[in-house]
């Protein structure tokens, strides 16, 4: 969460003088912070595709967010040379259908993105892609064909 990372959500509300974070006890309980994490949602579901529906988009529940982010981040960053597209394991073990699991990497089980970084220097991220799935029909064609 942000500048302190701790192991696990609930490591923010400790009692241990040593592990102690403050700040978040002051603001609220960690029950409360649970409940409203549990609730939190960036679409209606109702509107949400059926499986059997053979375009409907994977991201769904994401798409505007991801959509925003990859219209604002060129917006407020103007790189200038030595941009990468690099792919990336971002480590997930939810529910998702295109999880991915390499049993040979160091991050077994993830989801996959596409990044395109400006300025390998700096790291920033220009655009960011998810990969969900090698035959998609959908909204998530090819990553050749988004770039």
């Amino acid at each position: 969460m942000g500048l302190v990372c701790k192991p696990d959500v609930k490591s923010y509300w400790s009692t241990n003088p040593i592990l102690e974070t403050p700040f978040f006890k002051k603001m609220m309980t960690c029950n409360r912070f649970l409940a409203l994490l549990s609730f939190f949602h960036l679409v209606n579901n109702e509107n949400q595709p059926t499986r059997n529906d053979p375009n409907r988009d994977k991201l769904f529940k994401t798409r505007r967010l991801m959509d925003h982010l990859n219209t604002r981040f060129p917006a407020v960053y103007y790189p200038e040379q030595q941009l990468a597209v690099d792919e990336s394991m971002m480590p997930f073990r939810g529910r998702v259908e295109f999880r991915q699991y390499l049993p040979s990497k160091p991050i077994r089980y993830g989801l996959k993105l596409y990044l395109c970084c400006c300025e390998s220097s700096s790291g920033y991220v220009l655009l960011m892609k998810f990969y969900t799935g090698a035959n998609t029909t959908g909204p998530e064609e090819a990553m050749e064909n988004r770039w």
